[in-house]
């Protein structure tokens, strides 16, 4: 699982911002969820990252093109989705190096298929990763940590996940919860390599309940500060 120079650049320049108190990170969340998808690509692409969601970030009509825009912009993006649409739309994205999309995971199987209400939708999914990947896409998969998860399962999961040659990986809690955390901490330092251990424990910042996503006003009001840090990403990776 090959992580790009210039992303790590961006991460470790954005933690140090964000430890100065300098802005609020480099990754910017998108909650479809809660936001009428109509927001700019000009204010998202203060960021160096995006990570795009909602219940499912493929059911809001505009994303592909928000998506699209996004990495031609030189921007990372993360679409995440339970990929039940993805063969459907794929056809709307473009393949780019700087895209990824991030295919959430439950847990096992059986879990999967109940929390989605979705019976087939862990095969779906697998199925789904393979169309996207002989179309050119990268593909990580997101691994949500529950209540309910069985810590003797998350092992031969990523082990199983890991066989379709993925992009990348990512492991998150699904909510603030301390024991869910620790957890997820746990099996990013048992099962991930350092990097997307980091990127995954970057993202608990903006992805937990407890961590509001950062809002359009305060991305405009971060923009000359964002746009430097994502200048010296580009600088030093190419340094």
């Amino acid at each position: 699982m090959r992580f790009p120079l210039r992303l790590t650049w961006c991460l470790a320049l954005g933690a140090v911002a964000r430890s100065s108190g300098t802005y609020r990170g480099p990754i910017f969340h998108l909650d479809l969820s809660g936001d009428s998808g109509e927001a700019g690509s000009a204010t998202l692409s203060d960021f160096p990252v995006v990570w795009i969601s909602g219940s499912d970030a493929l059911d809001h009509a505009e994303v592909a093109r928000l998506a699209n825009d996004l990495a031609q912009a030189r921007r990372y993006v993360f679409l995440q989705t339970n990929a039940v649409s993805l063969r459907r739309r794929i056809h709307e994205l473009r393949p780019s190096p700087r895209m990824y999309l991030a295919i959430r995971f439950e847990g096992t199987q059986t879990f999967h298929d109940s929390h989605t209400g979705r019976p087939g939708a862990f095969r779906h999914a697998i199925e789904a990763i393979r169309s996207a990947q002989l179309a050119g896409f990268l593909v990580c998969a997101h691994l949500v940590i529950h209540p309910a998860t069985d810590q003797t399962e998350l092992a031969p999961l990523y082990q199983t996940l890991s066989k379709l040659d993925l992009d990348g990986f990512l492991i998150s809690p699904a909510s603030p919860v301390p024991p869910l955390v620790a957890m997820a901490a746990r099996e990013r330092r048992d099962l991930l390599p350092r990097r997307w251990s980091r990127l995954s424990q970057l993202l608990d910042s903006v992805l937990l309940p407890a961590a509001a996503p950062a809002s359009l006003a305060a991305a405009r009001a971060a923009r000359t500060t964002s746009e430097s840090v994502s200048t010296n990403c580009e600088e030093g990776a190419q340094a």
